[in-house]
């Protein structure tokens, strides 16, 4: 059985850069349970070649090998952190971006079935039951007749599910040795090949197949979720003189800082309840979202909103929220609303133009008058674009955000958004917030009408979305801000 701890391993293989490679002894740690950065220190194999490199400190370099369990290794991307070297030997440490472990040689499937799971933070979007500890350590299901469903959607692998899963592994508590078990949530899917495939070459696709995907399931979990960890087994089909085969990938990336608030820990912190999920809504909105013209501009304004989740100072919650509203705003703007606007052609404003410059010359006196009325004609062949707020507003019309939703019934909301911006250009172009709970509720409200606006334009249906989670910081669909009292 597996130990929660971390692995040593030590593999003699080659280093790739370019179209040369070095014969080198890798040592190197992994964790199998947790999320760690994979330290490896390499050296040159003097039983092979004496060797001591100079390298660029900026490139990142592969490293292929076999461990001294008789497995293969694939280091990806390892980037430079120190080096030390005498006369009679050198070795430098890098951190490895992709590590991936097991059987990674090609093979014939078609006589089995591989197994994959990814794995990622927890998320309630992934559990299927509610789980009570018993006394005596054991767990058992809330609702043990319930069928185990995850959410579910299509990729170029088949359907994949988003699920609770378990590991065990053994592990020291005090003194006395125990068997854990670790919930995992994770991707699962199954691969029938009719062809020859590579578990690590499979493991490695994953890393581009599943990242739109993750986005919008960090979006609606309200946290930042990404695959840290995943395995592929080969499973032989019953009477069938196969090896089974395994292999192991771990990445090194960031999955974002801890949230003080602790959200995205319970099915209340959700945008849309998982039930409503596992049909077929999911993969709608992925595809809605895949599909989209507008798709970089989500994702950004994604990423924005999760951060503003993360911990950090309001200040820098305030500008997370802010930046996610402009880049929508600015993703759907039409071009010429983006910048100023020429009323007339260049050609036939040149024209003008130098009619204009004679009867300045021949009217105005004063030179040096006359000189900055010459420099300013450009100008009136310009209209100056709407305002940020006329502009979100408008679009807020356009995409029927269900805004009315962040006020209390009666409130003239276009003029609370006015205000809201108005006190944004303080901020950004002041570094001012004058009244810190006036602010504190146009954090809500704008993070809140950012993820509506999105899943608006994703086609999600008003509907399927949580009444009670715009309450999830503060009551902002009942209570003014308050400035607006008194």
């Amino acid at each position: 059985m597996r130990e929660i701890i971390d692995h040593d391993f030590v593999a003699s293989g080659e280093y790739f850069r370019d179209k040369s490679s070095i014969p080198v002894i890798i040592h190197g740690t992994y964790s199998e349970f947790e999320h760690k950065p994979i330290k490896c220190l390499v050296s040159p194999d003097k039983a092979k070649q004496n060797f001591q490199p100079s390298f660029d400190t900026n490139d990142l370099w592969t490293l292929k090998g076999i461990a001294q369990d008789g497995e293969n290794v694939w280091i990806s991307e390892l980037s430079f952190v120190s080096s030390h070297g005498s006369h009679d030997s050198f070795h430098w440490e890098g951190t490895a971006e992709y590590f991936v472990k097991g059987n990674l040689e090609e093979f014939n499937a078609t006589d089995g079935k591989i197994y994959c799971n990814l794995f990622i933070p927890p998320t309630p979007l992934a559990q299927t039951h509610g789980y009570i500890c018993d006394y005596d350590g054991t767990i058992h299901f809330e609702n043990p007749t319930m069928e185990r469903k995850g959410i579910s959607w299509n990729t170029k692998y088949g359907d994949v599910e988003l699920i609770d899963g378990y590991s065990y592994a053994k592990h020291q508590v005090g003194i006395n040795k125990a068997i854990i078990r670790v919930q995992r949530c994770q991707i699962s899917f199954e691969i029938h090949s009719k062809e020859s495939i590579s578990l690590g070459n499979l493991l490695r696709d994953c890393v581009e197949v599943f990242d739109d995907s993750l986005w919008l399931i960090s979006l609606l979990s309200r946290k930042r979720l990404a695959w840290y960890a995943g395995e592929a087994m080969l499973i032989p089909d019953d009477n069938v003189k196969i090896p089974f085969r395994k292999a192991t990938i771990h990445r090194n990336l960031h999955l974002g800082y801890e949230s003080t608030l602790g959200y995205g820990e319970h099915e209340s912190d959700l945008l849309i309840a998982p039930n409503k999920l596992k049909t077929e809504l999911f993969q709608e909105l992925l595809t809605n979202y895949t599909t989209s013209e507008y798709h970089g501009a989500i994702q950004r304004a994604i990423i924005y909103v999760l951060m503003s989740y993360e911990e950090a100072y309001f200040e820098a919650h305030m500008g997370m929220a802010y930046l996610a509203l402009e880049t929508l705003v600015a993703g759907l703007s039409p071009s010429r609303e983006k910048g100023n606007t020429k009323l007339l052609a260049s050609a036939s404003f040149k024209l003008l133009a130098t009619q204009l410059k004679q009867v300045i010359s021949k009217e105005v006196n004063d030179k040096s008058i006359a000189i900055g009325l010459i420099e300013n004609l450009d100008k009136i062949n310009s209209t100056k674009p709407r305002s940020f707020a006329s502009r979100l507003l408008s679009l807020l019309q356009q995409y029927k955000v269900p805004i009315n939703r962040l006020w209390p019934s009666g409130i003239n909301i276009d003029k609370k958004v006015r205000e809201i911006i108005g006190r944004r250009d303080s901020y950004i172009h002041e570094g001012e917030i004058s009244d810190f709970d006036e602010y504190w509720y146009d954090f809500v409200r704008l993070r809140t009408l950012v993820e509506l606006w999105i899943l608006k334009l994703l086609n999600c249906p008003d509907d399927v979305i949580d009444q009670h989670y715009l309450t999830s910081l503060a009551p902002i669909d009942r209570i003014e801000s308050p400035g607006d009292k008194g």
